[in-house]
């Protein structure tokens, strides 16, 4: 918009015009509304502080992390219990049809030993969800004996199924993609330890290696907003196959020699497929 109507109408009128005659940008508009009223920062995801989420928490009060397409919180949670010394004590299921009696038979033991549990995706078991919440209340129960260690975390995507009193009984994030290159690079070099990036034999080299890596993911990451135009198969990459290629480089970069061969190959035909 341009000239005397540009200076005459303020940006929340203009939202207005531009939602009653070209409706197919208004997010676009929305989000520039947002990033000149309120600044830029509340238009991007800012990284899951689980320091700040695990302060929040209880061994009766759990985390339940709300996926989208395309993330997977489990890299920083793993990370997260190294930091605190618990790694050794964290126990994982991906849960599906049948896996019930084996998580009811982790949780129980857990409680009395403090160690922490992790169950991910259980919107996929859907029969399973109405005996969880009735596990979990048993959590506040007087005659039930909960190890002040023991914690409990969750992972689903948004499902009906999904039992309402755990819901408002736990503390929830969602836990969303970054968009734009910018955010995944920042996303990527948070999650990154400052001794990992700086203290290696390669030295500047090795940084610039890492660097490469994530923003080789971070434009693959984009590259999927543009459907078949983008990737000819549908492939949901994520934050693991970043941090499995910077595994294999960790890997055949020990010794202070670069296989680039090797490297090329695995993060670009095996990894990133």
């Amino acid at each position: 918009m341009k000239g005397y109507w540009n200076e005459r109408l303020g940006s929340f009128q203009k939202l207005v015009l531009i939602k009653s005659f070209m409706e197919e940008k208004v997010v676009f508009a929305a989000t520039e509304f947002v990033i000149v009223n309120l600044g830029k920062e509340f238009v991007e995801n800012p990284p899951v502080d689980l320091a700040n989420l695990y302060s929040d928490m209880s061994p009766t009060t759990p985390v339940i992390f709300i996926l989208s397409t395309g993330s997977d919180p489990m890299g920083a949670f793993q990370r997260f219990a190294n930091e605190r010394g618990c790694l050794d004590r964290v126990e994982a299921i991906s849960l599906g049809q049948g896996q019930g009696p084996i998580v009811e038979k982790m949780i129980h033991s857990a409680l009395t030993s403090g160690n922490w549990v992790f169950l991910q995706n259980c919107h996929l078991a859907v029969s399973w969800m109405l005996a969880m919440a009735e596990l979990i209340k048993t959590f506040t129960e007087p005659d039930t004996s909960v190890h002040e260690n023991f914690r409990l975390f969750l992972s689903s995507m948004p499902t009906k199924v999904f039992p309402v009193t755990v819901l408002q009984n736990s503390v929830k994030v969602t836990n969303e993609p970054p968009k734009g290159l910018r955010a995944n690079m920042r996303r990527a070099f948070t999650e990154i330890t400052s001794s990992f990036f700086e203290h290696h034999i390669l030295g500047r080299q090795w940084r610039k290696i890492v660097f490469g890596i994530c923003f080789f993911h971070a434009i693959i990451q984009e590259r999927k907003k543009f459907g078949p135009l983008g990737w000819n198969i549908r492939y949901e990459f994520n934050d693991s196959d970043r941090e499995c290629a910077l595994l294999n480089l960790s890997l055949y970069c020990k010794d202070g020699t670069i296989p680039w061969d090797a490297l090329v190959y695995i993060t670009g035909e095996i990894t990133s497929q």
